[in-house]
């Protein structure tokens, strides 16, 4: 199932000044390249849990509906289903929560569930069904301390490993301390 970005965060999930503190400096020199690894960690985070951290908008593409059974939308936090829109025949139906579908977005593996059934989709369609929604904590004060102290650790690794390989320094200590923290929130395909 295909999710695209398609209004991205404006905000990250982590300040500069955090990540200042943990690779102990003290002006603001390094902001810019901060700010590229804190970016960089975060797409690394998202990856390995399953979610979004910051508000943005993403496009969920499916190619069928499942036979009259609820399905995981893929990612988390969900804020709201912004849009649900399928091919049925080549004729483009606009579904409405609570009308023709419910939606269960509280946790880690939110839902989507029938009415009375899903409407058949246009057989060989790619993304014939279209699912916009808003995903992403409300902002960083949200997001769970232990997520964010795992973007901090990736941001201090990159920086003090800029180059592409580091002789005689060792990286697993802090691969398997970030492992750690982030499998409480770490999604299992289901």
């Amino acid at each position: 199932m295909p999710i695209t970005v398609t209004t991205p965060p404006t905000d990250i999930p982590v300040t500069i000044d955090d990540a200042k503190a943990q690779c102990g400096l003290l002006d603001d020199t390094h902001d810019e390249l901060l700010l590229v690894f804190i970016n960089a960690a975060t797409a690394s985070i998202e990856e390995m849990i399953g979610a979004k951290l910051m508000p943005q908008t993403l496009l969920i593409t499916r190619n069928t509906l499942p036979h009259d059974s609820a399905f995981d939308l893929g990612v988390f936090p969900i804020q709201s289903v912004d849009s649900f829109e399928v091919d049925s025949s080549g004729n483009p139906l606009t579904l409405e929560q609570d009308i023709d579908y419910y939606a269960a977005l509280e946790g880690m593996y939110p839902l989507l569930a029938p009415v009375s059934g899903w409407p058949e989709t246009t057989d060989g369609k790619p993304g014939a069904v279209r699912i916009t929604v808003t995903a992403g904590f409300t902002d960083q004060s949200y997001i769970p301390k232990n997520i964010q102290q795992a973007i901090l650790m990736r941001v201090k690794e990159m920086f003090a490993n800029r180059g592409e390989s580091v002789s005689g320094v060792s990286t697993e200590a802090a691969i398997l301390n970030i492992d750690a923290l982030l499998d409480q929130t770490r999604r299992i395909a289901l």
